[in-house]
């Protein structure tokens, strides 16, 4: 039975010879308020090379109540900011070099988490949400 290498050697796009099916985690890590993993990131061998992603989950479905909670206004909603829906997901973001670069964020534990960050490629993200 094959193994998956370390998450260090785990790299999207870097050659790969295990197989398709087995999913190997990556170095690539969501980290919740507290500093703890919330997320990580997940590959698999396709084509010889690692194809990976981290999986926000899907959103959860609403009860059928003719009720569909909304989400709050986007200036409002950034990490570690608070929220009243457990398991709610809405969008986000941060400047990036100037540019608006999209996040999705999830209701975990009453605080909100940004559990899929927009990729920036100019630098670090701006300080604070636009």
């Amino acid at each position: 039975m094959q193994t998956c290498p370390t998450p260090l050697a785990v790299v999207p796009g870097d050659s790969c010879n295990v197989e398709p099916t087995l999913e190997c985690e990556d170095d690539q890590v969501v980290r919740a308020c507290d500093g703890g993993v919330l997320l990580v990131g997940s590959c698999n061998c396709q084509g010889n090379l690692w194809a990976c992603s981290i999986d926000a989950g899907i959103p959860p479905d609403y009860p059928d109540t003719g009720f569909v909670p909304s989400c709050p206004k986007w200036w409002s909603i950034g990490p570690c900011a608070r929220c009243d829906v457990p398991g709610m997901f809405c969008p986000g973001g941060h400047s990036c070099a100037g540019i608006y670069v999209t996040d999705t964020l999830e209701c975990i534990n009453g605080l909100w988490q940004d559990v899929a960050p927009g990729v920036c490629d100019a630098g670090p993200p701006d300080a604070g949400f636009d």
